[in-house]
């Protein structure tokens, strides 16, 4: 009697930079029965794939379940599945990055478990062709995708139940589809169910079926330990499986491509899996695409069509969230670097390119029902080992104060990045003349590492919630629509520039701090999101960037001619930058000049960040509103990274810090996060025509 051939595997992930006590959950909750459960069922074999953070961490942290996992290798219950050491997309890798993480984390692997690494978890399942050749030359024999990306090539499920082979450049790898059907039955339907689907692929032939998803559901996602350990779901499971070993045999990956053919030869469209498709897709667009989706269930053709309907592409959350494309293009700029020192100083490079292996994990760069990009602590994570690495290439070149102009964040346009031993900045003189990146360097963190608040899909289901689901029963976290706290909805407050540094602007008089966080002010100039020129100019312990941009500000009609010029100056050695303003006016005119600086911690806890005066003293936490009447300067202590950064000015301002805060999903539902500190500088200006008033800001770190 002909088998079906019943492949498994399992991704366990947790992220660069998630909280210890998260590591410690998913291990007690997750990965460990699961281990353990799994060796109380020898029949039952898969693959395994342990991401390299969450390996670093068990070999430091749960020796027990690294050795749990190398008894069940040698036992040959489990194959290892390789993949980028730090869980990158590879898709936003340059090549020489892509091949240096497969390698080092499959080296990894063998050096751990004794044993040959032949697959790869493609990260997030998202693909492009050209990926192919990559693998191959790193030494990948197979990899693993959705079935969404076959059906978007032209085949139906009942095709899928074998491997293909792929192509590039003349260089090929076998590649496999995971069922998104198994993906929603399991753990969360009836046992049988699985088996129940198994039948249906079970033909006169030899067939192979691929379940392959992601580890933490078997006992981190919401109600799922309960339901499959103390509800015994996962041993009920097994136990259908093991009824039904006449028919089902369970083999590995590697055994597959070894006895069996590939069915044929196949291109894939670019894609991912279905729900991320969706993801990168522009909010308003997927609004439309959910409520399309939503009347179309029910129709008889919706089943027939359904394969033919495409979401969006995943580089594109590059442009759905610039902050995304920042960290991206920092990325960029060190692994340049890191290379160039690859012959020449080869005890730095290893250090730097593991940090910049580090810098590249994924999660951070994008956002679907994971927090991802909204979570400040993977995003300050990303920069840390980022600018870890940066700073080894500059020590171990010599670097004393760097400057360089060029398309940084490639929009077409060039930005301005400037260094020395202490700090680093990025200047984008067609956008504001914004600091868009401040980075300390003594402490590996960057000042700009915000995030501006904007429209998301699902923030309809905040405004307009849906009949809650009061069955009790344990749900895929795609269907989670859980609020964490209440009054979500009055805090769905929509930016409309970016949230960043040295943003210009002119208001009224009566303008009040609480319209600036709820952004229902009226700005009265053309400077926040309009282009400066720029000059550089270097000398030899100092860099100067000049900025001008010849506007107009409206405090009627017509509207008033006027010109500010901003120089940002960075001497050698000094761990501050300051920023030098120039405004005249064409004509008399009486208006507020005001500077918003914003500055990014990973928390807003007063016991570990708050607020300080000229004089030092504490002056209020991140998470309220502040409000200093003519100081000349307001710092934030960083208690947990132990540095105090301060924003002075020449001229005494009154002066607003307001918290911004966003409004987002995770895997157990809505939430409110804390952002970053509005810090907006205030001085209220009677122009005289031709005559230029200036101030200076001085933007300064200290170790604490």
């Amino acid at each position: 009697m002909n088998k079906v051939h019943f492949l498994i595997a399992l991704h366990n992930h947790q992220p660069v930079g998630n909280f210890d006590v998260v590591f410690q959950q998913t291990c007690r909750d997750a990965y460990k029965p699961f281990l353990d459960e799994l060796r109380r069922h020898p029949a039952i074999r898969m693959a395994l794939h342990f991401s390299g953070p969450l390996l670093e961490w068990m070999q430091h942290n749960r020796p027990d379940v690294v050795s749990e996992i190398r008894e069940l290798v040698n036992a040959g219950q489990i194959e290892i599945i390789g993949g980028g050491f730090h869980e990158p997309i590879l898709t936003m890798l340059p090549d020489r990055d892509k091949i240096g993480q497969i390698r080092t984390y499959a080296d990894h692997l063998q050096q751990t478990f004794s044993t040959p690494v032949r697959g790869y978890w493609l990260t997030e399942r998202v693909w492009e062709q050209a990926l192919t050749s990559s693998l191959a030359e790193a030494g990948v024999a197979y990899t693993i995708v959705d079935d969404a990306h076959f059906k978007h090539a032209g085949l139906k499920e009942h095709e899928l139940n074998g491997y293909f082979v792929t192509e590039d450049e003349g260089r090929t790898i076998a590649i496999f589809a995971g069922s998104e059907r198994l993906r929603y039955v399991i753990p969360f339907d009836d046992p049988w169910r699985t088996t129940e689907y198994l039948r249906t692929m079970h033909t006169a032939d030899d067939v192979l079926v691929v379940y392959a998803d992601d580890g933490e559901k078997f006992g981190v996602w919401p109600k799922t330990h309960e339901h499959v350990y103390t509800n015994r779901w996962l041993p009920r499971w097994f136990e259908e499986l093991e009824r039904n070993l006449e028919w089902i045999e369970f083999v590995t990956f590697s055994e597959a491509i070894d006895r069996f053919a590939p069915r044929s030869k196949i291109y894939l469209p670019d894609s991912s899996y279905r729900e991320m498709t969706e993801w990168a897709m522009p909010a308003g667009t997927l609004s439309e695409y959910d409520r399309t989706m939503r009347e179309l269930e029910g129709n008889p053709l919706f089943e027939r069509v359904r394969p033919f309907l495409r979401g969006g592409f995943w580089r594109n959350f590059k442009v759905k969230y610039p902050e995304s494309n920042l960290m991206y293009s920092k990325m960029m700029r060190v692994s340049r670097k890191v290379d160039d020192i690859r012959s020449e100083h080869s005890a730095a490079f290893d250090q730097a390119r593991t940090e910049l292996h580090r810098g590249q994990c994924n999660c951070a760069y994008w956002h679907g029902v994971f927090g991802g990009l909204y979570l400040p602590h993977l995003r300050h994570a990303i920069y840390e080992h980022l600018i870890e690495a940066e700073s080894i290439v500059d020590r171990a070149r010599g670097v004393r104060l760097e400057a360089e102009e060029y398309d940084y964040d490639t929009d077409g346009h060039p930005e301005v990045c400037v260094g020395n031993a202490a700090v680093a900045a990025v200047i984008k003189p067609g956008y504001g003349g914004h600091l868009i990146e401040f980075d300390v360097r003594h402490r590996n963190a960057n000042l700009l590492a915000v995030l501006s608040r904007r429209y998301e899909a699902y923030h309809e289901n905040i405004t307009n919630p849906p009949q809650a689901d009061e069955s009790g029963e344990v749900q895929s976290i795609h269907h989670i629509l859980a609020m964490k706290e209440e009054g979500l909805d009055k805090l769905l407050r929509y930016d409309w520039y970016r949230r960043e540094g040295f943003v210009d602007h002119f208001l009224l008089a009566d303008t009040q701090p609480e319209s600036l966080m709820t952004m229902d002010f009226v700005e009265r100039g053309d400077f926040v999101q309009g282009a400066y020129s720029s000059r550089l100019t270097k000398r030899k312990t100092v860099l100067h960037v000049e900025l001008e941009r010849r506007g107009t500000v409206w405090l009627n009609d017509p509207g008033h001619p006027l010109t500010v010029r901003k120089t940002f100056t960075l001497h050698e050695g000094k761990p501050h930058i300051e920023c030098s303003y120039e405004i005249v006016a064409d004509e008399d005119i009486d208006v507020t000049f005001a500077v918003e600086c914003n500055l990014a911690f990973p928390g807003c806890d007063s016991d570990t960040w708050y607020y300080h005066l000229a004089d030092g003293s504490p002056a209020g936490d991140l998470s309220a509103l502040q409000s200093y009447q003519q100081q000349q300067s307001v710092g934030v202590i960083d208690g947990l990274r132990s540095f105090d950064v301060t924003l002075s000015y020449s001229a005494p301002a009154d002066i607003w810090a307001i918290p911004i805060r966003t409004v987002s999903q995770s895997e157990s539902g809505f939430e409110s996060v804390f952002q970053s500190s509005a810090v907006v500088a205030r001085w209220p200006l009677r122009l005289k025509a031709g005559r230029p008033w200036s101030v200076t800001i001085t933007k300064a770190v200290a170790e604490t």
